[in-house]
């Protein structure tokens, strides 16, 4: 089971309604009862035709394997950490929290090995934000196009991630979980946009300072779809050779990364240095369109 394949339906938002609707509810809901509560009889006259069928019973999948909420005996109760938060605290920790529990699991060598309860969702946001955001067009079509050609010949036909459908489902979790966003101007493209995401991980660094070199490395363990993590690695083996070249350049940050960092510079969050007795083995060259910038030092401002 997955997000990209049988848990399609299993919306962000509709994930968000069983959480809130545990935390009012103070008790264990079972199916039926949160059925009644959630997709009620009248939703089909709003919605003039009858709801989709199971998409609670997916819902409640989804929410169980995030690590949002617990099976008992008597039905669904909030997971530990989230009976531990006000209910005010759910829209700015629930993304983090849905990722993180997206993305804690042994993974493996291939992507077949890996691709269940939602293991292809993460490898689908990982291949994403390794894309060029400054040089390739981002449409649907452009999307599909550029993973048939990066991995023509690695991947068997019925493991690939991305088609159509696998897009529009990627794109709207990749919203929602801060990995990515609809160009403002041209909503027809998808932008590998991890600002979001790595401010929030940036409030989780014990540390106000880091080397470039390993910040990095310390928001691929909090975010292991981005540059260096894990679920990253598996995808870029997964790739013909040399199709990427931020990938296999260890002084290379990638373009979506670099976003993230020049955006969170621009409205102060962070700031860089590269001074010139920095070593360059602290070094890292964002990738900025038709320019580089090399930094060797990032101060997190607020901590």
């Amino acid at each position: 089971m997955s997000l990209l394949t049988t848990h399609t339906q299993a919306h962000p938002g509709l994930l968000v309604a069983v959480v809130e609707l545990l935390s009012v509810a103070k008790r264990p809901i079972d199916d039926q009862e949160m059925e009644r509560l959630l997709q009620p009889q009248t939703l089909e006259g709003i919605l003039g035709k009858p709801a989709p069928r199971e998409t609670l019973g997916k819902a409640a999948d989804a929410a169980e394997w995030l690590k949002l909420v617990k099976r008992t005996d008597q039905g669904l109760v909030l997971s530990d950490v989230l009976v531990e938060l006000d209910p005010s605290e759910f829209p700015q920790r629930l993304p983090a929290i849905m990722a993180q529990g997206l993305f804690e699991r042994e993974w493996g060598e291939g992507i077949e090995d890996n691709r269940g309860t939602g293991g292809d969702l993460a490898l689908a946001l990982s291949w994403f934000l390794a894309q060029n955001l400054w040089t390739f067009k981002l449409a649907e079509s452009d999307l599909e196009r550029l993973y048939n050609d990066q991995v023509a010949g690695q991947v068997a036909e019925d493991q690939r991630l991305i088609n159509p459908t696998k897009l529009r489902v990627m794109i709207r979790w990749a919203s929602y979980l801060g990995y990515g966003r609809l160009d403002p101007v041209n909503d027809s493209l998808h932008v590998p946009d991890p600002t979001p995401a790595v401010r929030a991980a940036l409030r989780e660094l014990p540390k106000p300072e880091y080397p470039a070199s390993q910040l990095v490395t310390e928001l691929a363990k909090l975010c292991p779809v981005l540059d260096k993590g894990r679920i990253r690695k598996v995808i870029v083996d997964s790739l013909r050779d040399q199709m990427l070249n931020w990938e296999t350049q260890k002084n290379q940050v990638s373009p979506s990364l670099s976003l993230a960092l020049w955006r969170l510079r621009d409205s102060g969050q962070i700031e860089t240095t590269n001074p010139d007795d920095a070593r360059p083995a602290q070094q890292r060259v964002l990738n900025l369109g038709n320019t580089t910038e090399t930094i060797a030092h990032v101060r997190i401002l607020g901590q």
